[in-house]
């Protein structure tokens, strides 16, 4: 195990464990990028998922372990809190990658390594987009984030899905106020909700700019989007 850190790559959702997003090979192809990074990398699944994944074929080898979390998790901040109680992780730098997206270049490694040498405590991937699917950050010539809007275009960059804390106790206990809170999107618990509170902290919340050309999205009824 790598004591250095962790990466959750949440993976809950009902598409994709579908027969088209295995067939695509969606979380494969995310774990086999995040791979060379050198973290432990947790695949975080609905439960009885993990046995779907297995007999699809997808096996992840030394490069992952499979976690699931109870049905109904809300959101991919649920997700990872789930994941991490079950792995028990409160120490050290924590990485959240969602697990309908990959990547066909270095870009997001080198974002994410650029994220782990800054001074920020916490951070996001973002790259150009006006797709209103996506959430939105907004930061400073710094790339200091100022706010992250879930599903609201609020600047010409969006967050790719990868986050970054350089603490996982401290991204639980954002997440511990958001639960509180209830600090939500339609009913889901979003990590865009832990960067935001690190911000209304006064808390340094990074950006890291990666290439759109090399982001590979997958959403329900469709293919290859971003």
């Amino acid at each position: 195990m790598n004591p250095q850190g962790k990466l959750i790559l949440t993976a809950a959702s009902e598409f994709l464990v579908s027969d088209l997003a295995l067939q695509q090979g969606v979380i494969a192809k995310a774990v086999d990028y995040y791979a060379p990074f050198g973290l432990d990398i947790h695949v975080a699944v609905a439960a009885g998922s993990k046995d779907k994944l297995l007999r699809s074929g997808t096996e992840f080898g030394s490069k992952a372990l499979i976690v699931e979390v109870p049905l109904g998790t809300r959101g991919a901040m649920a997700t990872a809190v789930c994941a991490l109680s079950k792995v028990g992780f409160e120490s050290g730098e924590l990485f959240i990658a969602a697990g309908d997206t990959y990547f066909t270049g270095d870009s997001a490694l080198v974002g994410m390594d650029n994220l782990r040498h800054s001074e920020f405590e916490a951070g996001t991937l973002v790259f150009p987009s006006s797709d209103d699917r996506h959430s939105f950050v907004a930061f400073d010539a710094q790339g200091a984030a100022q706010l992250v809007a879930e599903k609201q275009k609020i600047g010409p960059n969006a967050t790719s899905g990868n986050f970054y804390f350089a603490s996982s106790g401290d991204f639980l206990k954002a997440a511990e106020w958001c639960f509180v809170n209830n600090s939500t999107h339609k009913g889901n618990f979003y990590v865009s909700g832990a960067l935001n509170f690190f911000i209304y902290q006064g808390r340094s919340v990074g950006v890291s700019l990666i290439d759109p050309a090399q982001v590979e999205k997958h959403w329900p009824n469709s293919v290859s989007e971003r």
